[in-house]
């Protein structure tokens, strides 16, 4: 069932690139699955954990999406939620810290590969520095959710409390 929940545009805007964030991580995982097993063994390892950390992009949209369906607008988070959604904070910050080593790691390596292939080279960076911007905006908005819920719920619940004292 679908119902409809009315959010402010900061939790809109979180809810859809969640949305948007499972499409090209799929992409990737599907296209990297079949590539995973034709590796060196040195490599076998870097590349599961690449794609371990991709699975846990997946599972991180999916709990976000579900407590924003779940609970949002006023809703408190129930222990459960809480637990997973602490988990997804570590898996954020496993992968920020992953990615600014890729960053690093990549531009150390590659000054000779970035004088030939200039174009393609700010791409990749630009993709990057994107992945690395929305991990930040995401650690930063999972960090909110149970606060903004608690404020919220107390919000509703005075002003249940003043109609029913208004009615009586």
């Amino acid at each position: 069932m679908i119902r409809y929940i009315k959010l402010s545009r900061k939790w809109t805007i979180f809810l859809a690139l969640n949305y948007l964030t499972l499409i090209p991580t799929g992409i990737i995982i599907q296209n990297y699955i079949p590539h995973l097993f034709n590796r060196q063994d040195e490599e076998l390892l870097f590349s599961a954990l690449l794609l371990l950390q991709l699975m846990g992009v997946i599972f991180n949209n999916c709990v976000s999406i579900y407590a924003i369906n779940r609970y949002f607008p006023d809703k408190l988070l129930s222990k459960e939620m809480k637990a997973l959604l602490n988990v997804t904070i570590i898996f954020d910050l496993t992968a920020l810290i992953t990615l600014i080593a890729v960053i690093l790691t990549g531009l150390n390596d590659s000054t000779i590969y970035l004088k030939e292939n200039t174009t393609r080279a700010i791409v990749i960076l630009s993709c990057l520095l994107l992945f690395l911007i929305l991990i930040i905006y995401f650690v930063y908005l999972r960090l909110q959710i149970g606060g903004y819920l608690k404020k919220e719920f107390e919000i509703r619940k005075m002003t249940d409390e003043i109609g029913k004292d208004a009615g009586s």
